[in-house]
């Protein structure tokens, strides 16, 4: 038979800056994503897990990009998720696969965009290749999303870091990522991009 056991209850607000290319100028603030998320983990065997939970997410133009003519639309989402988590090679492969969806989800004002009762697949891994320190490694990580509002056009993200860790859930990341697909900025959702970002994640 299959033991389990719950090996802990996570709830943490995500606050997303991003700064974006701007009319061939740099150092323009684009956008202030809101995410707020309620995760709760449950452990099959040492090496799989299951990951459920719910969250809620708010985006916004931030005054340089209203300033410089961008309409801005209101944007909000409210879903569920599942994820089956795997740790393999002695922990230094992590593989998952899961599913959200969008209970609540629309784009604009007085008529918006209605993309509720909608899926995202989602499917990915992350390998820690280098061992720097026993708290410190260098890894490399992928993410593909599969977006039903699309017809299942995907947005894919290559990411290359590094992490310092104090526990298993408290780590600090520095990374730079390439993401390419439809956007995932809530004011540019129609857009398809191939953008460079440099990033660093607290994770709590």
């Amino acid at each position: 038979y299959f033991w389990f056991r719950f090996i802990h209850i996570v709830s943490f607000i995500k606050l997303k800056f991003n700064v974006a290319k701007l009319r061939d100028k740099w150092n323009y603030w684009i956008n202030v994503d809101f995410f707020v998320d309620f995760l709760f983990d449950l452990e099959l065997s040492k090496t799989w897990y299951l990951r459920g939970g719910f969250g809620h997410t708010s985006q916004h133009l931030a005054d340089d990009a209203v300033l410089s003519g961008t309409i801005p639309k209101n944007y909000v989402k409210d879903y569920g998720l599942f994820h089956s988590i795997h740790k393999l090679a002695k922990n230094k492969l992590t593989l998952y696969e899961g599913i959200y969806y969008f209970d609540n989800f629309k784009i604009g004002d007085s008529v918006p965009l209605d993309w509720s009762k909608k899926i995202m697949l989602q499917v990915g891994g992350e390998y820690q290749f280098l061992k720097l320190s026993t708290q410190s490694f260098l890894y490399t990580a992928a993410d593909v999303k599969f977006r039903q509002e699309f017809n299942f056009g995907t947005t894919q993200n290559i990411q290359l870091g590094y992490v310092s860790q104090t526990t298993t859930q408290r780590k600090f990341r520095f990374a730079y990522n390439f993401l390419s697909g439809y956007e995932e900025r809530g004011n540019f959702y129609h857009q398809q991009t191939k953008i460079h970002t440099l990033g660093a994640y607290f994770e709590f």
